[in-house]
This record gives C-alpha cells, structure tokens and sequence, in this order.
C-alpha cells in the first residue's frame, strides 16, 4: 500500500479532550442499523470530527476514504483498499481488476465484483466516505447507486458531505433504513458549546454569554473557535460577543478560502449579490444576481453547501446561516461597487414588489436610496395590510426618513404620524408633526391623496393629538380630533390602553392622579356633547377606568355599578387589553369586601376566556395579577417560582412596560426576606414612575419602600417615605394604595402620625396629618367590617358555604331569580349559576327547592 493510498484509508485522529456531544453520538449508533448514513452540513460544522471521534470511542469496525478533487477516476480503487486496511488480503482478491486499465471494465462490472467479495465477509463494518461532494462524476454516482442497492447487510455505509448525494434515497427513507444526520444535529449546544470554549480558549463563560454566543454562531464550531480565540486576547468578553459577527477578520478569512474562492465565477457572484437577501427562492435569487434563464448556472438550491437554510417544508424558501450571510455582505462591499449594490437592491425591490411582498420591497428600496418609492410601497402596504403598514413607524429607520417625502402621501404620513402618538412616542411624532408644519409653512403646497384626504386636516388632527397626549385633560378640548384620529388608525385598543393592567396609572388615567381623572371624567358623561364620545368610543375601557378611579377612593358601592355596567362590553369586546384590566379591578373589589373566593373565580373565569383570545403577552400579565393575590396568602415559593419563569433578576433594570410584573417582583424579593435588593428594585422603579409621571406608580414605590426600610429596622427613612406617600396620596385622593397594604401599613401611620405629634417637622402639613388619620379610620372601619361579617354568618352556614354562596341561598329562599342575584350582587349570571350549583352539590339537592328546604332543617335558613 503506498503512502497516497496509506494517508487516505486512515481514520482521522482526534484529540484526548475532545468534546463529548452524547446527542450526536446517539445518532450516530443508529447508523450500525441503517443501511446508509449521511452526515450533511457546509465546512466548519465538525462532521469528520464527530464521525471519527464516535467510530474511534465505540471501537466501531470501521473502513475509512477521505476524498478529494479529482478522485473520481479512481475512486473505487481507494474504496478496496479502504476495506482492505480493515480486512487484510480483501485488495488482492480484487487484484486482477484493480490493476486492470482497459477502459472497457465499467464501473458497474467493477461493482459487481466489489459485491461478491463484501459478500464473503461475515463480520458486519462501517464504510465510511468523506467529503463525498467532491465527486463530480455521473458514472460513479451511478455505480454508487448500484452498488447501495445491492451491497450486502454486514455493510453500513456513511457518507460524510458538504451536500446530500446526488441519488434518489427516498425509498431508503421509507423502509427506515435511511440515517440522516445534518446541520441541525451538528450545531453545537450551549452544553457542548461551554466545553469547546473551555477547551480552546481555557475560559469559563457565564450561562447567558453562551447562550448569545451560539445563537450568534447558530452553533457552527469553526465559529465558536474563531470567537474563542477572539476572546482569549480580550477580556471584555460579553461586549466582544455581541460585537461578534461574520465580519469578523477571521471569519472572513475562513469563508473566503476554504469556500468562496474555490468557486467558479458564476456561483461566486450568486452567492456575494443574494447575500443582500434575508430569504430567497431561486427566481428571486436569479433576478437579483442578474442572471438570465438562459445562462443561469446549473445550481440547486437545496443542495448548495453554502450554509443555506431551509424556511418550509417544500423546501421554495431559504435563508443563509447569519454569520455567512453577513461574512458575504462584508466582502460584496469588496468586489463591487456601492451603485453595483444598489442596482441588487433595486432588483430585488422590483421582485418583491411585483410579487406584492411590500414589506420586503420597502427594505431594498431603502437600501438602495429609493426614498419616494419606499413611501410609494407605504401606501401599497397600508391598502393591503394596515397592521405591518403600522408596524414600520417603530423600524430604526423611521425616526430619521425624510418628512418631505412623507407628505407627498398625506394618508401615510398621518397613519404613521398618529400611529406614533397611539403608542405613546409623542416625542417623536412631536418632532415630526413640526417638521411638517416647518415644510407646509414655507409655502409648498401638497396635492390631496386619490382618495382626496387633505394634509392641513391631518395636521391640525395630530397637532390636537399631541396636546391631549401631554396633557390628557384636555381631551374634552379635542374630542372630535380623538374620534377622527382613532378613525383613520382604526385601533381603538392602542388609544385606551398600552398594556397597562391599572388604566388609572395610564395616559388616560393622567398617570394616577384619581381626583382629577375622576373630574373630567364626570365633566365628559354629565355632558351630552361628551358622553356620545364617552359610551360610543370608548366602549367598556370608559366604565373600568371610572370603575377603577372609584375603587382607588374607596367608593367600592361606585366602583361595583361602574364595573357591573362594563362588563357586558368587556365580555364582547374579545380585547385582552380591556378583559385582564377588568378582571383585575374585579378581583381587588372582591378582596376588599372579604371575599377571596370570589375574587379567585372572577381570575379564572378571564383565563378561561383569555385562552381563546391566543395572547401570550395579557396571559404572562394575568399570571402575574393571580401571583400578587397568592402573595397576600403567603405563597412566597408560588411568586419565586414565577420570578424564576420569567427571567426577573434583581440586578436587571425595570422598564416601563413591564411595570406591573415589576412591581409584583419587588413585593417577591420583600416576602422573600431579600430587603436589599427589594429597596434596589424599588428604587430603581420609583426614579421610573416619576421620570414618566406616573403618579400612582410613584406612590406605590413610596409605600413598598417604607416596609422595607421598616423592615430592616430603618424607622426614619421609613417614615420619611411615608410622608412623601401620603403627601401625594392626599393631594389626588389616593385610598386604596394605602388600605391595600393591611395592617402593617396601618402600624407604618400609626407610628408615623406619632413621630409627627412628638416632633411637629415643618414639611408636614395639616392636611396630610388629617388625611392619615382618615386613613387609619378607614383601616378601622375595614376591621370592624370584616369581623362584623364573619359574626354576622350563623356558624352551621360557615361550617358549609362560602360567604358568597350564603349571600346568594339567602336570594334563592327570598325568591329572587339567577339574573336578579346576579344585579344585586354586581355579578355575572354565570357567576351565579356556578354558585348555585356547589350549593346543590354540598346540599345533595336536586334543585332550588329541595335546596331551600334541606338548609332550613339545618337552621342555616
């Protein structure tokens, strides 16, 4: 055996501390009861290394051929001598035809006789055949194919390559005798990853470093080792991986040698122009490369080894591996021009647009410069999709687009103007909205739309937006322009309410600031003019908002009317965004009566409810609203757990639009006993609530603060956040907030009105000293009320019934029928029925009467 054919037949070594992948492995012993393997992926995703290192651990029989360009013609003569390293003597038996030249023997006689020889070997072995792709010939495809329809079943055969081979194996698939192992089993796991890092660069990684860097690798190992040795010569390794990209010197490097410069020109160009694309097809990627159906090269997507990634089943939509892609964007900028760049560009928004793909369109003609035709494709988006039309007032790009372009589509230009005022970017839209004026006031006069929408009206619109948006009341200055800016954006949802749980610490709840929300909303229902607006427009948001500022007073008798009437449109609204506020304040009014039972079932009839509406983001929220309940029972394991779920770490930071699950994560960390990074937490959150002035969130935070600085033993800083809390609370009539908090906040008064007696500090004034006795009062009056109920339930009805089930058997023996329980009581009728039926159930009666009649005996009635 020469020293060609010697290196060639040698099973590849590997290293001692070779990462151990059990996954692969796993998948790779199947491959001893497969008839053939394959192990598909582009270059760099270790698929030598993992063959060889599972053949060389497992002592695996096996015969090895490492290919190479130009092995075709004498590649079946390898294949013996591989099998004869591992049968000595096998070569020789074969001799007469392998020193044959005539041209004559065909490779299928060849086979046949290759055949017949595995034939006689009994024990079962693995032939192994690497870099599989390299083999162009047609001739030994078929022989291939002959010879694996054919061999005998001691023979297990792996191919190893860059692509799937170029004969059909479907039937294979069927019988189950077809092993198919490719980039998704090759990518490397955060597992596997952490090891190979260690290994290459002798570092330990943190959990979440891991993670960001195999998604930024997609799990390809030659860049998990690129970015170790990256990160061996520095030391700021979070900030280098995410940094990281395919760029990267080195990555480049690697793509440009072992893969694109192997590549003939027409395949080069096709790959460095379609880099442009996020997914493509093969006509697409045909029109944006330039090439014609007549002198298109003879390439196959789904079997380019170029780290393509399948998007559907059908296998018509791609993508590339994103450190490709990008390592691909970075050297088209170096063999082509930026107007040749362009020109892509432009083809490709072309093809989209023709397709009617508008959002992929308005991306390529933004990078090619095409301003006009981007707010063209705008308004072509906007008549076929106003959702995604919506959507791209929060892209990067949009901040910065020309205005003057914007207003040669007034429909446009107002849509995404008014679009950024619903969602609250009044800074932006601000900034926007003179810019337009700046432009209109210069004298250029705009045409109308087609459909003849004026650009003056829209601006005096959004101006009148923008006012009512800093200062909400003046909405009653500015209804019609409300009525006509929900109009043209046609999302009611988005102008009541963003995600708030609590309207009354939204926009429109003037951010908690519960007297004078509650003045101009009884300004716009006393009103005729106004309250069209308030029951036509607002829907249900209207009733739970004042349901709400009632509740916050303490006006419960208010805040149940108010509520009562909401929740027939909450029910049909189908809105998340109406049904988990609604279902929040119901459960609050429950709790504050003293009956949990009650509230717990108005929680699970909205999660019931919820679960058809498919919204994972009002689910997480409702989760959380039933977390903060549990933690007033004293589930602390119950909120750590959701804390676990949801990702919070004190040493995060809050934002805004998490808000309520933050609050509920700082009262976790306090129950937790954890008082250090509660105070962090808060902290952290009340610096938020006043830098967006949200009024009732504010309090919140001085409240939470004060126990903990309680707590920790820390009386007068305590103090000095009870102050400030009660200052604020007295002047927006704050209730609720206080009384929510129970006992120990009524101690937290007591001894805080106690301190203000002794000392008389100057910064206290009559009224807060007034507003926190009233409050103590009201926590009395709470008391008194609680015990009284409980007394006021003969003890045979407690032992039996809930508080709520004796209300409603008290109705049933009065007469009063499902609907009318349900009015008094401020219930749904369901809620009754419900009731109903577990008084049945705990009586053993079939119906009201024997109900009634069984109750009575047992002086419950």
């Amino acid at each position: 055996m020469n020293t060609t054919i010697a290196e060639k037949t040698r099973i590849p070594s590997v290293r001692e501390q070779l990462v151990t992948r059990n996954r692969l492995e796993a998948k790779l012993r199947q491959s001893l009861e497969a008839r053939l393997t394959t192990v598909t992926a582009p270059a760099g995703f270790g698929k030598t290394t993992a063959v060889s290192g599972w053949i060389i651990r497992d002592n695996v029989r096996a015969s090895w051929l490492s290919l190479k360009e130009g092995d075709d013609a004498r590649f079946w003569h390898y294949a013996v001598y591989a099998v004869d390293r591992l049968f000595p003597g096998f070569a020789d038996r074969l001799s007469p035809i392998l020193d044959e030249r005539d041209a004559s023997v065909s490779p299928e006689f060849f086979v046949s006789h290759l055949i017949r020889e595995l034939e006689r070997q009994e024990e079962p072995f693995v032939l192994v055949l690497d870099d599989y792709h390299l083999v162009k010939s047609a001739a030994v495809h078929d022989s291939m194919q002959l010879f694996l329809a054919n061999m005998p079943a001691t023979v297990h055969l792996v191919i190893i390559g860059q692509q799937a081979p170029p004969f059909p194996v479907a039937r294979l698939r069927m019988l189950g005798q077809l092993n198919e192992i490719d980039m998704r089993d090759l990518r490397f796991t955060a597992e596997e990853a952490s090891n190979l890092v260690k290994q290459s660069a002798n570092l330990n990684l943190p959990a979440d470093e891991i993670e960001l860097l195999c998604t930024k690798t997609e799990g390809w190992a030659v860049g998990i080792k690129i970015a170790s040795i990256y990160l061996r010569e520095h030391d700021d390794h979070a900030r280098l991986i995410r940094d990281f990209s395919g760029s990267h010197r080195l990555v480049v490097d690697y793509v440009k040698e072992v893969l694109l410069d192997r590549q003939p020109e027409s395949v080069r160009t096709f790959l460095l122009y379609t880099s442009i694309l996020d997914r493509f097809c093969f006509p697409l990627c045909r029109a944006v490369a330039g090439i014609g159906v007549e002198s298109q090269p003879d390439m196959d997507l789904d079997r380019l080894s170029f780290f393509i990634i399948p998007l559907d089943p059908e296998r018509v939509w791609f993508r590339y591996h994103g450190l490709f892609a990008e390592c691909l964007r970075q050297l088209l900028s170096r063999y082509a021009s930026p107007e040749q760049v362009a020109d892509a560009h432009r083809r490709a928004c072309d093809w989209f647009a023709q397709h009617r793909m508008y959002k992929e369109a308005i991306s390529h003609a933004l990078a090619a410069g095409e301003g006009e035709r981007v707010v063209h494709l705008i308004a072509n988006l906007l008549e076929q999709s106003p959702q995604d039309a919506r959507n791209l007032a929060f892209e990067p790009w949009f901040a910065e687009f020309p205005v003057h372009l914007l207003l040669k589509r007034p429909k446009v230009f107002v849509f995404l103007t008014g679009t950024l005022l619903l969602f609250g970017k009044t800074t932006l839209a601000t900034r926007i909205v003179e810019e337009a004026e700046r432009i209109v006031g210069s004298g250029w006069e705009p045409s109308p739309d087609d459909d003849g929408f004026s650009l003056h009206k829209g601006l005096s619109v959004l101006r009148a937006g923008i006012r009512m948006y800093l200062d909400f009341t003046r909405i009653l200055d500015h209804i019609e322009e409300a009525v006509q800016l929900i109009q043209w954006s046609g999302r009611k949802i988005d102008f009541w309410n963003r995600d708030d749980v609590r309207l009354s610490r939204s926009y429109i709840g003037m951010g908690g600031k519960i007297k004078t929300s509650i003045g101009v909303y009884a300004r716009i229902v006393s009103n005729p003019r106004y309250s069209i607006f308030f029951y036509e427009n607002m829907e249900g948001y209207g009733h739970v908002m004042l349901a709400e500022l009632y509740y916050e007073s303490n006006d419960l008798h208010k805040a149940g009317i108010e509520l009562a009437q909401a929740m027939p449109a909450v029910h049909a609204s189908g809105k998340p965004a109406i049904l988990v506020p609604a279902a929040y304040l119901k459960a609050r009014l429950e709790y504050a009566k003293g009956r949990p039972d009650e509230a717990k079932a108005a929680l699970q009839d909205a999660e019931e409810r919820l679960r058809a509406m498919h919204s994972p983001r009002w689910m997480s929220i409702l989760e959380a609203v039933n977390v903060s309940f549990r933690l007033r029972e004293g589930a602390v394991e119950e909120g750590v757990r959701w804390a676990e779920r949801r990702l919070l770490d004190g040493t995060g930071k809050p934002n805004v639009n998490d808000e309520f699950e933050h609050f509920i994560y700082a009262r976790v960390l306090m129950a937790s006993g954890k008082l250090e990074e509660a105070v962090h937490w808060l902290m952290q959150l009340f610096e938020q609530a006043r830098s967006r002035h949200r009024y009732g969130s504010e309090i919140e935070a001085l409240l939470l603060l004060a126990l903990c600085w309680m707590r920790r033993g820390d009386a007068e800083r305590a103090f000095q956040m009870i102050g400030e809390a009660v200052a604020m609370g007295e002047a927006e009539r704050h209730v609720r907030a206080f009384l929510d908090e129970g006992t120990e906040m009524a101690e937290l008064l007591s001894g805080w009105l106690k301190v203000c007696e002794m000392t008389a500090p100057p910064v206290v004034k009559k009224q807060h000293i007034k507003y926190a006795c009233d409050l103590l009062a009201q926590f009395e009056r709470e008391r008194e009320k609680t015990a009284g109920d409980a007394a006021a339930i003969p003890p045979m009805a407690a032992a039996l019934l809930t508080k709520r089930q004796y209300e409603i058997l008290l109705r049933m023996a009065s007469g009063a029928s499902n609907e009318e329980i349900a009015n008094e009581l401020f219930l749904a009728v369901g809620t009754v029925k419900r009731h109903t039926h577990q008084i049945f159930q705990k009586f053993e009666a079939r119906n009201r009467v024997e109900a009634i009649s069984k109750a009575s005996k047992l002086g419950i009635l």
